[in-house]
């Protein structure tokens, strides 16, 4: 569900890093983690109750003299894929709601792969506008992010 659109963010730049399959209800959920530069970028799809690919978050943590913050940019697969009878019907329904709480934080709409490239787009736009130097992290890339997740939530 994921190779398609891992493969414009390839052609944009971005490396595998690694994958991780999780089982989940109903069968698997995949997760492509790439990168380009000081940028993360996490693929999301699933095989299972629901098929397909769900959403795109573009990740990239930023110095500032005064603290460390990351900035994110999601892109939404439209429509995203839901389960089907009520629990679907309930989820868009929450969704909607979401959006219209939180209009800044709205997903970027993908409708196909090439589309990546709008997430990519925005997240490099809103990093330009951000008076702050990106971290480069030194070593294993994915394993010096997940510290940094873990110290960002740790402190939250």
């Amino acid at each position: 569900m994921v190779k398609p659109w891992r493969a414009v963010a390839e052609r944009r730049g971005f490396r595998l890093l690694d994958r991780q399959v999780d089982l989940i209800r109903g069968g698997h959920r995949c997760v492509d983690f790439l990168a380009s530069g000081p940028t993360f970028l996490d693929l999301y799809g699933e095989l299972g109750e629901v098929n397909g690919f769900w959403h795109a978050t573009a990740t990239t943590w930023i110095d500032t003299p005064d603290s460390r913050f990351s900035l994110s940019t999601a892109g939404e697969m439209q429509p995203p894929p839901r389960p089907p009878g009520a629990a679907g019907f309930f989820a868009k329904v929450v969704v909607r709601l979401m959006h219209k709480l939180a209009p800044a934080a709205v997903p970027v709409a993908m409708r196909a792969p090439d589309d990546l490239g709008l997430v990519i787009d925005r997240h490099l736009r809103e990093l330009m506008a951000v008076a702050g130097k990106p971290v480069l992290f030194e070593g294993d890339p994915l394993e010096a992010r997940f510290r940094q997740q873990e110290r960002d939530e740790a402190s939250a």
